[in-house]
């Protein structure tokens, strides 16, 4: 338990400080942002949409569907604007969050399948290769999907190795 606080608490200062300094420079990040944005003024977080109902005027103006990403990324960010606001910290918020704990599946399962040492060597180098640091940072689709494919094989790994370790023993 020391291990896994200690790595969540190392992992935290390395990916959540200064997530809202710089701006959303990815044209992605501003797209599902502001379909975010749109899912909390609307109220709205079943049927994404891009554009905005009304304009200034009160004068109804196009609204397009938004059905070619999972809304996870949308509700996401709609949580840390809930939270922090509307501004780049509060869009990125939850994307480090879901990686850490991505992380942290890597660390359990490997400690328990091979060793401790194999834990922490495999989730240092996974949690400081500089791609997924970046992704984890980012507010696209591709972090969460990385994560949560991470945490599923990590999943499948425990439950298959350990229940063959099981029937051996």
């Amino acid at each position: 338990r020391a291990m896994i606080l200690g790595l969540l608490t190392f992992f935290a200062l390395l990916y959540l400080p200064g997530l809202g300094s710089y701006g959303l420079f990815d044209p992605w990040e501003t797209h599902y942002g502001e379909v975010a944005r749109n899912m909390i003024e609307a109220g709205n977080y079943i049927d994404p949409f891009w554009g905005s109902p009304f304009d200034e005027a009160g004068v109804s103006r196009e609204r397009a569907g938004f059905y070619s990403k999972p809304p996870l990324t949308m509700w996401m960010m709609a949580a840390g604007m809930k939270i922090w606001g509307h501004n780049a910290l509060g869009v990125r918020f939850f994307f480090p969050l879901l990686a850490i704990a991505a992380l942290l599946s890597i660390y359990i399962v490997f400690s328990r399948l091979v060793s401790r040492r194999v834990g922490l060597l495999s989730v240092l180098l996974c949690g400081l290769s500089p791609f997924f640091s970046f992704i984890s940072r980012q507010a696209v689709t591709d972090g969460p999907l990385l994560s949560l494919v991470t945490i599923g094989f990590m999943s499948v790994f425990l439950a298959l190795f350990h229940a063959s370790e099981e029937r051996r023993g």
